[in-house]
């Protein structure tokens, strides 16, 4: 046996014919003690009628689906090499040399997802094909340097109805989508962010989202913070962070389109580091770096088939390895692609402009607050003078002549505007001031104004600010206030479904269900029948979790 997975195992064979023909393959089969689990059962029959559709050498082969003794299994090409979480551990930490490496495996796993993403029957009907579990466990470099994406179990065929439980989510938890975890409808850009995810644990030779419990990868993917790489590596190009930020954009909308699009960013950003490999430089970096576990591998393989293991000095990493380029920036590049509004230009208005701008706009408005001064005196809204302290404004107004209220025009001069204002006629000088000194267009929302009689000059009104005396809140009616939700998470090993007051809300794990604040009756049921129940209490805008309920 080659391996064991969280499902299946995987078996290494020979295939024999005539002439001495012989080929290698891998078996790969459902675990016996979940060969009678229907889900299980189904997830691996879609694997293989998923990948034998798809035929690309950026994926691995699937040659058969069949059953022996109602044990089904597939048949498909042995690959020789290591998985991309073997090799990235080995990867060198240097400038630009993690960067090189990544953009050449991801950049060949990109063009097998875009042939899955775009995927078309032979009649021609598309039929698009979602991965859902891309991860570093299921990419493959061979010794020819050949990436290959592996394990399609989990895929979704996007024409086709969803064949898994409802509630179940589908793939490895830390590289998934936040619209994969929540249950919501997915398309290619899921895959997008996984790849996101595969690019930043790479460059920064650290993990993401991985967290101690499913409760806290959920919030770590969609709540917290992503720090940035080059906060991390400060070596690499800063453009690196756009990538990454765009590809684990939460809102799907702002996401890659494509993962030919995040192909082609990428490549760009590696460009400025010597660029990708091809693949012959790749197998010398995979043979030189990955030399101990390919020697394992030999060795198991070896005894399999009853063959003497091979023995081989690994090759010397390649000078672009041991001697990485520096970064080159754009001002070295013969041409640089701007994006649509990639680059705005403003120009930066100068201080001395600003002052001298206001001081001709106040001189201005002196001169027409004269002009306006001189007309017809039974204008209700004309202002004689502005007298201005640091402490209070009086504008002094003639009254009406056609009126017969007292104060009348007065009132009607406050009501066109605060004095200075374009309603009630301005005068940009204040006395004692200066051309510079700017007067108000409006009262301050602190003040009020009062209509007094001027005890020289009965004749004549003022206009004086008063404090404004702050309007009493308006307080809701009780009915209209409506209590904020709180949050309920649970998870569950095996699986249950959970019923919270009666109704099903789904198989777990469940993550931030929105409930009213209160009690509520939790309901557990596995598939065997066995229950739990609790009660819980939830909180207004609070997250109440049970945890993974033991059994």
């Amino acid at each position: 046996m080659l391996a064991r997975g969280g499902m299946a195992e995987v078996f290494l064979a020979r295939m024999s014919g005539v002439g001495g023909f012989a080929k290698l393959l891998v078996i790969k089969r459902i675990l016996p003690h979940l060969n009678d689990d229907p889900e299980f059962h189904e997830m691996f029959l879609n694997e293989g009628r998923v990948a034998a559709r798809l035929n690309h050498s950026n994926l691995c082969q699937v040659y058969e689906l069949g059953e022996v003794d109602s044990e089904v299994f597939l048949a498909m090409e042995y690959l020789e090499g290591l998985p991309w979480s073997d090799l990235v551990r080995l990867l060198p930490r240097g400038r630009g040399v993690e960067l090189r490496v990544t953009a050449t495996v991801l950049g060949q796993i990109c063009e097998g997802l875009r042939y899955a993403h775009e995927f078309t029957d032979v009649d021609g009907t598309p039929m698009p094909i979602v991965h859902r579990d891309v991860s570093p466990q299921n990419l493959f470099i061979t010794t020819e340097g050949v990436c290959k994406l592996l394990d399609f179990g989990v895929s979704k065929v996007l024409t086709e109805g969803t064949r898994t439980r409802t509630g179940m989510l589908k793939g490895k938890l830390p590289y998934m989508a936040p619209e994969q975890i929540r249950g919501e409808p997915i398309d290619a850009r899921a895959d997008v962010f996984s790849m996101g995810v595969v690019l930043w644990e790479a460059l920064t030779g650290a993990r993401l989202f991985q967290r101690d419990t499913d409760y806290q990868i959920w919030r770590a993917i969609t709540e917290q913070e992503i720090p940035r790489v080059t906060a991390r590596v400060p070596g690499l190009p800063p453009q690196i962070d756009h990538v990454v930020a765009r590809a684990l954009d939460r809102t799907v909308a702002k996401r890659y389109p494509s993962i030919r699009a995040f192909a082609v960013d990428l490549r760009e950003v590696a460009d400025r580091v010597g660029g990708p490999f091809d693949t012959s430089t790749l197998s010398q970096v995979l043979k030189s770096l990955g030399a101990g576990k390919l020697a394992e591998r030999n060795e198991k393989v070896s005894r399999a088939i009853g063959r003497p293991a091979r023995a081989s000095d690994p090759p010397p990493l390649p000078a672009a390895i041991t001697q990485p380029n520096p970064i080159i920036e754009p001002s070295d590049t013969h041409s640089i692609a701007l994006r649509d509004a990639s680059v705005k230009l403003k120009r930066k208005p100068r201080g001395w402009r600003i002052a001298v701008g206001v001081g001709v706009l106040a001189i201005g408005a002196g001169v027409i607050g004269a002009v306006v001064a001189s007309r017809d005196a039974s204008a209700p809204s004309s202002s004689a003078a502005i007298a201005e302290d640091a402490h209070v404004m009086v504008a002094v107004v003639e009254p009406a002549a056609t009126s017969d209220a007292p104060g009348e025009g007065a009132q009607g001069s406050a009501a066109g505007g605060w004095p200075g204002g374009a309603a009630g006629g301005s005068a940009g000088v204040a006395a004692g001031g200066s051309a510079g000194d700017a007067t108000p267009s409006s009262p301050p929302d602190d003040l009020d104004l009062e209509v007094v009689v001027d005890p020289v000059t009965p004749t004549k009104r003022r206009i004086v600010r008063k404090p404004k005396r702050k309007a009493e809140p308006v307080k809701a009616p009780a009915e209209a206030v409506v209590a904020e939700p709180g949050f309920y998470s649970v998870d569950s090993k095996p699986y249950a479904t959970i019923y919270i007051d009666g109704k099903s809300y789904g198989e777990t794990p469940l993550f931030k269900v929105s409930l009213a604040p209160g009690k509520h009756r939790v309901r557990a049921v596995r598939a065997d029948g066995k229950s739990k129940q609790l009660t819980i209490t939830i909180a207004p805008g609070k997250l109440f979790s049970s945890g993974t309920l033991g059994w």
